[in-house]
C-alpha cells in the first residue's frame, strides 16, 4: 500500500514501496513517489481508460509521473501487483 506519510515533497501525492525493486545498473529502486500529472504527461492518455487502471495507460503515463524517472521497459516490466497499487493511487487522485 502506498505511504500515506505527510513528508511527500510537494507536488507528489503517493510514495509506493516497490513489492519487487527495479535493478538499474547497480542502483536498485525500492519505491517510487508519484507527481502529479499535468497536461503534458495526459496528453495521448485515454483518461478514461486510466481511470479503469487499463494497464496500457498506467505503463504511459508512468514513467512521466514517477520519480526516479522509470523507463518504459522498466515500467512495463514491473510486478502486477506493484503494477496495480500504482493504478489505485492514480485513479484515487484523479478522483479527488
Amino acid at each position: 500500500m502506498a505511504d500515506e506519510s505527510p513528508t511527500l515533497p510537494e507536488g507528489y501525492f503517493a510514495r509506493i514501496p516497490l513489492r519487487k525493486p527495479i535493478v538499474r545498473g547497480e542502483q536498485k529502486i525500492s519505491s517510487v513517489l508519484l507527481r502529479e500529472p499535468n497536461g503534458v504527461a495526459l496528453m495521448n492518455i485515454e483518461l478514461f481508460d486510466l481511470m479503469r487502471m487499463k494497464t496500457a495507460e498506467i505503463v504511459k503515463l508512468l514513467p512521466l509521473i514517477s520519480e526516479p524517472p522509470l523507463l518504459g521497459d522498466e515500467a512495463r516490466m514491473m510486478g502486477g501487483q506493484d503494477l496495480f497499487e500504482v493504478g489505485q493511487e492514480i485513479s484515487a487522485f484523479l478522483l479527488m
